[in-house]
This record gives structure tokens, C-alpha cells and sequence, in this order.
């Protein structure tokens, strides 16, 4: 009686452990396929052309050297200055296919009164081999002021699919400027938005 007890035990705990295991491989082809719906969408947008979302902050800083010998010229020396603001990219209805936009930054907060307020217009494009980096150039700034040619990429990161339609939740943005007759620094930037 003593034998039967311990193996009608033996047998329960057999299939028992039969069982978790079944359960255990079912739980981990189920996670799998999940792994797999989510990648999917991912990759959906890996070679789309995305796009922010509405007006999202940026914050960072550049630095610039004033043309050698000019008025105000300290040498061989540097100035750092660091802002922060709002990026929107705007006129995006053919982006997804044509991967053309606009795209404006606003400087809200920065030591220079000057720049203060302002609004730098630029014309980008994606490329199909970089989907996901607009490279833009300034076409005009409000207040209207005679500014020299500058140059941004926008590195949009994390895009995943809504509603269809690609959209980055974080971009870099990288620029330059250079000195010509209207410019009198040159020099380079890295905003990052959502603000740091």
C-alpha cells in the first residue's frame, strides 16, 4: 500500500511536471510571436520617411568663432553658447513618398538677445538610403536679417508606426554655418529634442 501511495505521487508529479513543461513551451512560442508582430512593425518603418509629431522642445549648444580679424576678434578662440527651443516640421503632406519637408526652429530661450525669438526656416530631403536623416539647408529667419548659408541634419530616432504613418519620438539635430559676406562667425551645433 506503502508502494502504490508513492507511485500514484510519482505519476501525479510526472505529469505535472509534463504539463508546466507543455505550458512553459507554449508561453515561450506565444512570447515569440509577439517578438515577431513587434519587430514586424518596427521594420515597417525601417525604410519609410518619418515624421515628428506636432512641436517638440530641443535644448543644446554650439560653438562658433568670429571671422579672423574682424571687429570684435578674440584670436584663436571659441565662443559656447547653449539654447534651447521648438522644432516642427511642417509642409509634410508627400513626405512619406516624396520625402521632402520643411522644418523650423524656434529659439526660445538663449544669453544671446539677439537670437532670441528667432525663427530659422530650412528645406530638407530624406534619401532612400537614409530614411531616417533629413539634410536641410536654411532658406530664411524671422525676423527677417541677413544670415550666410547653414546647414542641419535632422537624425530622427525611435520611429515605430501610428495610425499608419511612421513618426520619430526623438530626434538630433546637427549644424553648421559658415562665414561669407553677410555671416561673421562660422561654427557648429547639437540640439537634441525632446529637450534634455
Amino acid at each position: 500500500s506503502g508502494m502504490a501511495i508513492w507511485v500514484s505521487v510519482a505519476l501525479v508529479a510526472c505529469f505535472e511536471n509534463k504539463e508546466l513543461l507543455l505550458l512553459e513551451r507554449r508561453l515561450a512560442a506565444l512570447e515569440n510571436r509577439l517578438a515577431s508582430f513587434e519587430r514586424r512593425d518596427h521594420n515597417l518603418c525601417d525604410t519609410q520617411f518619418p515624421l515628428l509629431q506636432g512641436v517638440v522642445t530641443y535644448s543644446g549648444c554650439n560653438r562658433n568663432m568670429i571671422r579672423a580679424y574682424d571687429k570684435d576678434w578674440a584670436g584663436n578662440k571659441t565662443v559656447e553658447t547653449c539654447q534651447s527651443g521648438t522644432l516642427e516640421m511642417y509642409n509634410t503632406s508627400t513626405t512619406p513618398t516624396s520625402g521632402l519637408f520643411d522644418a523650423k526652429l524656434q529659439v526660445i530661450s538663449t544669453p544671446d538677445p539677439e537670437a532670441r525669438g528667432s525663427i530659422y526656416h530650412f528645406t530638407c530631403t530624406y534619401t532612400t538610403d537614409e530614411p531616417h536623416t533629413g539634410t536641410c539647408t536654411l532658406t530664411f529667419q524671422e525676423p527677417p536679417k541677413k544670415v550666410g548659408p547653414a546647414l542641419v541634419s535632422i537624425h530622427l530616432r525611435d520611429v515605430a508606426p501610428v495610425d499608419g504613418v511612421c513618426i520619430a519620438a526623438s530626434a538630433t539635430i546637427v549644424g553648421n554655418y559658415f562665414y561669407d559676406s553677410r555671416q561673421v562667425a562660422a561654427g557648429v551645433y547639437a540640439f537634441y529634442a525632446p529637450a534634455h
